[in-house]
């Protein structure tokens, strides 16, 4: 049976190709985030205790970040059991440890002793402690974790360079040797890597991105090569950095790349927009609103276009936020504010419930009559959608005819995610005409009810009985239930 869709779907490979093909490609657009509701939810401290608490990160259930009291230490907190710990130090004197990153469980931080600056790997569960890639002398500084990856900034050459290191393997691959490299962040599938390169300073930077293929073999890519960039964040789809929209007036901007259509779009927001981080569809950043002003920090929503104030205090300065996406869809975003009594930081939370603002998107194809004649060669009016941000639904099985009868004959759907080839699915009328059954999809083996992307979707009728067919496909957002 699949090897008679192939066929099928190959013998309508062209005409499917040509509708993609001929859809224009915008390099860069500018988005105008439209002010959501007001949302309920409770900022929670996590560490308020004396010292200075910072560079908080999380990730599901956990957070890790640096505290600083008789000396640095990285220290963790649960948010369900409420659970607040230290990193063990081996013992050796002198031991300061900073720099931390989150993700299953697992903490990455930067362990600066007497003799090397290492990159150390602390599992919670078991209190199992690791150096990645012991060296003595070693001088790495700076690490981020997804998945299975660490990803680390290595000086030990004079200049900072990327270096990843795979966790079950043990194999460390340098990504980069010019230039100062810094700043690096990983998606959570670890596939994805994002870091600045600063080629004449520390602060003019672009943003440069590596992506894991088959293999295992990295490929670094120019995410933006205009400057002055900097913060990159990534979730494996999109990666976001903030950019100097205007350096006269010192206006930073939001800026949000598609890693699969090379497109960006920028979040024109008034105000100094900064340090952006990203999970799922959402974005969290710090807002200053005037040089005089202290800044705060918001959640924008990709999918709906709608921003959320989180925190509204003028007098703490709130900054290195982080955010996470629950399995329950809640959003959490910590940060750390300036309002100990020394004006030492504290961390801080909030649980997040989003609005949620269903998207629907309606194909409708038809074909005028079928068999061909001479006579009367069908009439296909097809339907071609272009949802942005891209689409997540779930593969419909059968495609219902709202007039005509489809007999035994064909349509497909189309559909693609940037500057990938289509994937396409083939139906055969069913049950006595009144729809069309899913046959199979290539080069994907979809199964019905999968759940895709698109930002590009096409829906065609092939051929139907007489006196031909009419199709309605109604496509929802699967993200919102």
């Amino acid at each position: 049976m699949f090897s008679q869709v192939i066929r099928r779907l190959r013998a309508l490979a062209v005409p499917i190709l040509v509708a993609f093909l001929a859809l224009p490609l915008l390099a860069q657009t500018t988005v105008t985030p439209q002010i959501g509701p007001a949302l309920t939810f409770t900022i929670v401290p996590v560490d308020n205790s004396l010292g200075d608490q910072y560079d908080p990160h999380v990730e599901g259930d956990w957070t890790a970040y640096t505290s600083a009291v008789v000396r640095s230490e990285i220290r963790y907190y649960n948010f369900v059991s409420g659970t607040n710990a230290v990193v063990p130090f081996s013992g050796t004197v002198p031991e300061t440890d900073i720099l931390s990153d989150v993700h299953g469980g697992r903490i990455a931080y930067s362990r600066i002793t007497a003799d090397r600056n290492a990159i150390m790997l602390f599992d919670i569960a078991s209190g199992t402690l690791t150096e990645i890639n012991p060296q003595s002398g070693s001088n790495r500084l700076g690490t981020a974790i997804g998945g299975n990856t660490i990803a680390y900034v290595d000086f030990s050459a004079g200049n900072g360079d990327i270096s990843v290191y795979d966790i079950p393997t043990g194999v460390t691959t340098r990504l980069t040797d010019a230039a100062n490299e810094q700043n690096p962040n990983v998606s959570p599938d670890g596939n994805t890597v994002v870091w600045e390169r600063c080629q004449t300073s520390l602060t003019s930077c672009e943003i440069l991105m590596a992506v894991k293929g088959t293999g295992g073999q990295w490929t670094v890519s120019v995410v933006t090569s205009t400057g002055p960039s900097s913060n990159p964040d990534t979730n494996g789809r999109l990666v976001v950095y903030d950019h100097y929209f205007d350096p006269a007036s010192n206006e930073r901007d939001i800026y949000i790349y598609t890693i699969a259509t090379g497109t960006t779009q920028r979040l024109a927001f008034p105000g100094a927009d900064y340090n952006p981080s990203i999970a799922g569809n959402f974005v969290a950043f710090e807002n200053q609103a005037s040089a005089l002003s202290a800044p705060e920090i918001y959640l924008y929503d990709i999918s709906l276009n709608q921003l959320y104030q989180v925190t509204n205090t003028p007098t703490v300065t709130e900054q290195l936020n982080d955010v996470t996406v629950l399995p329950n869809g809640q959003v959490r975003v910590v940060w750390s504010g300036d309002d100990g009594p020394g004006g030492e930081r504290n961390i801080y939370a909030a649980t997040i419930t989003p609005p949620c603002a269903p998207r629907q998107f309606v194909l409708d194809a038809s074909v005028s009559y079928s068999p061909p004649t001479v006579k009367f060669p069908p009439i296909h009016i097809d339907a071609l959608v272009t949802p942005q941000p891209p689409l997540p639904f779930l593969l419909p099985g059968k495609l219902p005819v709202t007039s005509g009868n489809a007999g035994s004959g064909f349509s497909t759907l189309s559909f693609k995610l940037g500057r990938q080839l289509p994937n396409s699915c083939l139906y055969q009328g069913a049950n006595g005409g009144t729809g069309y059954k899913l046959l199979g999809c290539v080069p994907l083996r979809l199964a019905v009810g999968s759940q895709v992307t698109a930002d590009t979707l096409f829906l065609r009728v092939w051929d139907a009985a007489y006196p031909g067919a009419r199709v309605r496909v109604e496509l929802n957002d699967a993200t919102c239930k």
